[in-house]
């Protein structure tokens, strides 16, 4: 199981559940299915996770749950690979009638889980009263609101074949890296995929504590912050960026002193321009300066 991912992407496990609803008044729907594809540098987490590339589904539903213990499970199912999730593994907010799935991962590919398959995933949910919801959903190529044709996403540490399928979202390359500790800036150059539409920096002490942030790099009128390019675009290749103190949001009790390491965190999202949004995601390991 992942651990918590960083601001973005926190994945909730609950270990324990109850319910007291009455069986003939339980019900849900699900009426639609949010998803992340990620692509994930081992080097990310404190223990390197097994996988890189996961992905993760919330479902949203209609109906009256009240607890975690109304469901008994859950059932994903995509061409080549099922999942049986228990209730304990899922996350259910009945105020906003959603389920947050732990995040899936495939060895069907490959033992080190480096790929997932995309298109048509089929989710049955079972409650506790014996009443099931099935709803079919798919699942779009990096980049595309289509599979165009892929079956499959695998990551930069794939190393089965490659026919049928197409590359998730890219990691950053970081081909340069400066932090001045005196005039409190820091600069960084970088190429990425050409499918990029959005991204951030994270920053981390010398013990790996997350411990600040960057703004979007695209703010919410879909505009290019000025901090990279000059507020122009975001390029494959070349990319500047130019950070003042001012341009991070620290975690109480720290400061630009304290900064040791960082993250790229990019996204897709062009698919849906001018709505800035995104279904892809790609985090580089933790890097020192």
């Amino acid at each position: 199981m992942r651990k918590a991912l960083l601001v973005i992407l926190i994945i909730g496990i609950i270990t324990g559940y109850f319910s007291c609803s009455s069986p003939n008044e339980i019900s849900a729907d699900i009426d639609f299915v949010y998803w992340v594809i990620e692509n994930i540098d081992r080097n990310f987490w404190l223990n390197p996770e097994e996988a890189s590339v996961f992905l993760s589904f919330t479902l949203s539903y209609k109906g009256n749950l009240g607890f975690a213990g109304d469901i008994e499970k859950l059932r994903v199912e995509s061409f080549d690979t099922a999942w049986e999730i228990p209730a304990n593994y899922l996350e259910l907010d009945p105020g906003n009638q959603t389920i947050e799935l732990p995040s899936l991962t495939s060895k069907k590919r490959d033992s080190n889980m480096n790929s997932i398959a995309i298109g048509n995933y089929k989710f049955t949910l079972t409650l506790t009263n014996g009443n099931k919801s099935e709803y079919t959903f798919l699942v779009p190529a990096p980049g595309s609101t289509s599979t165009n044709g892929y079956s499959f996403v695998y990551s930069e540490d794939y190393i089965g074949s490659t026919s049928g399928g197409i590359t998730a979202l890219g990691r950053a390359d970081i081909t340069s890296s400066n932090i001045d500790y005196t005039n409190n800036t820091i600069e960084f150059s970088f190429d990425c995929d050409s499918i990029t539409s959005n991204g951030w920096i994270f920053f981390y002490n010398n013990v790996n504590k997350y411990i600040g942030k960057t703004p979007q790099f695209k703010n919410s009128n879909n505009s290019i912050n000025n901090f990279i390019n000059n507020g122009v675009n975001i390029y494959s290749s070349n990319n500047s960026i130019t950070l003042t103190n001012s341009e991070i949001t620290f975690e109480s009790g720290y400061s630009f002193d304290n900064i040791t390491k960082y993250v790229f965190g990019l996204t897709d999202g062009k698919q849906y321009s001018p709505t800035v949004t995104y279904d892809c995601v790609s985090l580089t390991g933790i890097t020192a300066f």
